[in-house]
């Protein structure tokens, strides 16, 4: 669940996605997929925190830093 200053921004089903890649790639152990997420989801700022948690795996956090 992708969170943007501590809200949800994106519900979209992986499984979905993964579906569609994989019926044009191979994926491989340890391979990562970065989608993004789709227009109208909100600004990303200086100063935002982007969380990403896959379940049973970990948690990644990143706080946006824009030059001026």
């Amino acid at each position: 669940m992708p969170l943007l200053g501590g809200f949800r921004r994106r519900d979209a089903r992986d499984s979905e996605q993964l579906a569609w890649l994989t019926a044009a790639l191979t994926l491989a152990p340890g391979d990562v997929l970065s989608t993004g997420t789709p227009a109208g989801h909100g600004a990303v700022r200086s100063g935002d925190v982007v969380r990403g948690e896959v379940e049973g795996l970990g948690v990644v956090e990143n706080k946006v830093v824009l030059d001026d």
